[in-house]
Order: structure tokens, then sequence, then C-alpha cells
């Protein structure tokens, strides 16, 4: 044991006595090269990352091109027209589920009112938003269900029934659900990240990466909806 502390003093020593013969303006030279090339890697990934594209190949670049490769990207690398669309799509999910949510607060605060003016007792806001996501649930599966007299029937998957399990009382996003497809596939979904009239977008875990990405779906492909516990 003494013998080992011994030797850790012995190569402390060596290393500091080495340090003293670096020059300073070599090292002052070294440290700004070092801090150059790694200014030029992370400034080709953010501009990667600020045009939706993949930031790690673009980290490389600019690694090994210093601040040749990011000043060439500024110029040539275009936006990726789907990752920015998607990425609008998603603010105007989360604007309108925003505004959704702020309407039936106003609601809720109105139906209140009026049951305190009766003599009612006031119901707390997840009592309220469960009994009014069951009535449109209700009115929902009622609209199908005349629909199917009328035509031929149609897939129970709509928008309608997406945006209301999209999120809870509380604006979190809700999730895992299970899908199950037309062609008798099975998928977990993570969160519904966007809806719209006839497709919507989901969160999975890819199974090779096992990292989240998005994928898109049109309801008719679509024969079941559930969360996960159900």
């Amino acid at each position: 044991m003494i013998r080992a502390i011994q030797g850790f003093f012995d190569w402390a020593g060596i290393f500091l006595n080495g340090l003293t013969e670096i020059d300073p303006f070599y090292l002052g030279l070294w440290a700004l090269a070092l801090v150059l090339v790694l200014g030029s890697a992370c400034a080709s990934a953010t501009i990667a990352e600020m045009r939706h594209h993949k930031i790690f190949l673009h980290f490389l670049g600019g690694l090994f091109l210093p601040w040749v490769y990011p000043a060439l990207i500024g110029m040539r690398l275009a936006p990726c027209r789907e990752a920015a669309k998607e990425k609008q799509e998603e603010r105007e999910t989360e604007i309108r589920l925003g505004v959704k949510m702020t309407f039936l607060r106003l609601q809720f605060e109105t139906e209140n009112k009026l049951r305190k003016k009766k003599g009612e007792p006031e119901l707390a806001f997840r009592d309220w938003i469960a009994q009014y996501e069951a009535s449109k649930q209700a009115e929902a599966e009622e609209q199908e269900r005349k629909a199917r007299e009328i035509v031929a029937p149609t897939n129970e998957v709509n928008r309608l029934l997406l945006e209301n399990l999209a999120v809870d009382s509380d604006g979190s996003r809700k999730g895992p659900f299970i899908i199950k497809l037309a062609d008798g596939r099975k998928l977990q979904v993570e969160q519904i990240k966007n809806v719209m009239d006839d497709v919507a977008a989901f969160e999975i875990i890819d199974p090779v990466t096992h990292k989240p990405k998005s994928i898109r779906m049109k309801y008719a492909n679509i024969t079941y909806f559930r969360t996960l516990e159900q």
C-alpha cells in the first residue's frame, strides 16, 4: 500500500514538472484551436437543427472542416419542408387545444355560477370535464350510429374522438394508447401529436432504435383506438 502511494506521488511529481516545461503561448494556441473547432461543430449542428435536419452528421462536418462547413451549409442547406410543416401543424394543434381548454374553463365557471344561484353544489373541474367528455363521446357515438343508418358503416375513429382523447382535464397529453389497423397489426401509441380532418400524427417508440418517432395514419386505416388500460 505504501509503495502504491509512493508511486502515485512520484507520477504526480513527473506530471507537474512536465507542465512547467510547457510554453504558455503554445498551450494557449492549442486551447484556442480546440475552442474554434468545437465552436464550428456546434455552429453547424445549430444551423442544421434550425432548418429541421439531423444534427450529428453536420456536427461532424463542422468538426472536420472548421468554419468552412458551417459557412457552406449556412448558404446552401435548405429547410426540411416535411419537418417544418409537421412542426407548424404541431404548433397549430397546441394553439387549438389551448383555446379549447380556455373555452371549457369559461363554460365550467359559467355552469358553476348557475348551480350556485340554484343552490346546487358546485362541481370540481375534474368531475365536470369528465361529464363533458362523456357527453361528447355519447354525442359522437350517436352521430356515428345515425350515419351508419343513412350510409354504409363508417370507421368509429374520427377527429372528434382523438381531440377528446388527446389531453386530460389539466391540459396534459394523454397516453399511451393501443391502435389496431385494418390489416390486423397492433401498435402502441405514446401520445397523439396532431389531429387533422382525415389524418392524425402519433408518437410511437421505434422498435429498432427505441427512440420516439412520429407517424401519420388515415382514420380509415384504424379500426380500434383505446387507452392502454382499457
